[in-house]
């Protein structure tokens, strides 16, 4: 069998190594480099590293008092307490008409809600994300809008989609799994010191349907936390339904930190003779 013998000049292989050189740079160029990330996930991640970092987790007492106005110009008020474990997602809170006689005790606990309005002689019980669609439930105070008013929802690292900056602070939008889709549920805006100032909830076609400012936060030595020494609260939260412009606002004062509540600070006492609705889970469209 004939071998063949490649002859060739040292000028034509210099020729040739340089036209693969070029080659092989206009291939490299045509990939982006691995180690540079887009700004828009730099600053999601800014974002939610700055939301956990200054995120309240300790519990904490509060006198409170919440200020109720309706689209037809009623208004009423109740002043209480609260009591609220973030971690735990449990929430105690009671208000006082100005008679003296309660208007409601609510009790939150994970997902599972307790409301108790001695003027109805009535109580409901259900699932507090539920009941925001359900048409089983016709009281005036919405148990979703009392918690929410409390202190804003967590949020975990993968449900935030997006991160803008305004101002001094960042806007997060963040997502939520609804029947078959996941949509923007979700729309916030963290101060310089990282807490929830202003929050925006929308339905799957992109509705407001509750928007919450908090306002004026000041600041308390957090001897509880190793870590977040510092504990922010907004001593006004306005929550607003843009589409009845119905509004709640809750004063917040006499804040105490905790390292817990035992069991019997969370007891709900409701007389026998009181009727307790089961909120039932929404009909699946």
């Amino acid at each position: 069998m004939p071998r063949f013998k490649l002859r060739t000049s040292p000028k034509e292989l210099r020729f040739t190594g340089f036209l693969a050189l070029c080659f092989l740079s206009l291939v490299l160029a045509s990939f982006p480099a691995a180690a540079a990330e887009p700004k828009t996930v730099l600053e999601l991640k800014q974002a939610t590293d700055t939301y956990f970092k200054n995120k309240n987790w300790t519990p904490f007492a509060a006198s409170i008092e919440l200020l109720f106005y309706k689209e037809n110009g009623a208004q009423s008020r109740c002043t209480g307490t609260l009591l609220f474990d973030p971690l735990r997602k449990k929430l105690l809170m009671d208000c006082m008409g100005e008679s003296g006689l309660p208007v409601f005790i609510f009790k939150n606990d994970d997902l599972e809600f307790m409301l108790y309005v001695p003027g109805m002689n009535r109580a409901w019980f259900g699932n507090m994300y539920e009941l925001e669609y359900s048409p089983d439930f016709d009281s005036h105070l919405k148990p979703l809008d009392l918690y929410r008013a409390a202190s804003p929802e967590p949020f975990s690292e993968d449900q935030a989609i997006s991160a803008n900056g305004v101002g001094e602070g960042m806007e997060i939008e963040i997502a939520k799994p609804y029947q078959t889709i996941r949509y923007m549920a979700r729309r916030i805006i963290l101060n310089h010191h990282g807490q929830v100032e202003h929050e925006t909830f929308l339905t799957p076609d992109g509705t407001a349907t509750t928007v919450i400012v908090r306002e004026k936060f000041k600041k308390m030595k957090n001897k509880f936390d190793g870590i977040n020494t510092r504990f922010y609260y907004a001593p006004q939260t306005i929550l607003t339904h843009p589409e009845t412009e119905d509004r709640t606002v809750m004063n917040i004062s006499n804040v105490t930190l905790h390292a817990g509540f035992p069991d019997e600070a969370w007891e709900m006492e409701i007389p026998e003779s009181v009727p307790i609705d089961e909120i039932a889970p929404p009909a699946q469209v």
